[in-house]
């Protein structure tokens, strides 16, 4: 899909890419986009992110915690059970 504007990321400027756009927003309203992909696979993407990630990780944890959430996740797929 086209973007209605030149969407530029760390990996450089894209007018298209198979991207998924993620907002994520907090209960005191800060709001973050963010951007995930699976090349061309945006429905996947989309689904893991939905019924993994945000019910396991997201809701409920401190956003300013990221190195925290992204070490559970990281650690999580190597292990049968997510932790506590």
């Amino acid at each position: 899909m086209p973007f209605q504007e030149t969407h530029v990321t760390w990996t450089g400027s894209y007018s298209a890419k198979s991207t998924l756009l993620v907002e994520v927003s907090t209960d005191e309203g800060i709001v973050g986009i963010s951007e995930a992909s699976l090349e061309w696979q945006e429905e996947a993407t989309q689904r893991v992110l939905h019924e993994f990630f945000e019910k396991r990780y997201v809701l409920g944890a401190n956003p300013f915690d990221v190195e925290s959430l992204c070490h559970r996740m990281v650690r999580d797929q190597y292990r049968a059970a997510p932790s506590p």
